[in-house]
């Protein structure tokens, strides 16, 4: 859970250059949905 929320942090720092947002908003978009899933597996 720690290295995930490293990541995170790694990409919002990330999202200060423009040449890597639109690969850092796909690679959110990825992990959200797998936070999804993996909640509603949790449930």
């Amino acid at each position: 859970m720690q290295s995930l929320l490293k990541r995170l942090a790694d990409f919002k720092s990330r999202l200060c250059d423009p040449a890597q947002k639109s690969l850092v908003v796909s690679y959110g978009e990825l992990a959200a949905a797998a936070l999804w899933k993996l909640e509603e597996a949790t449930y």
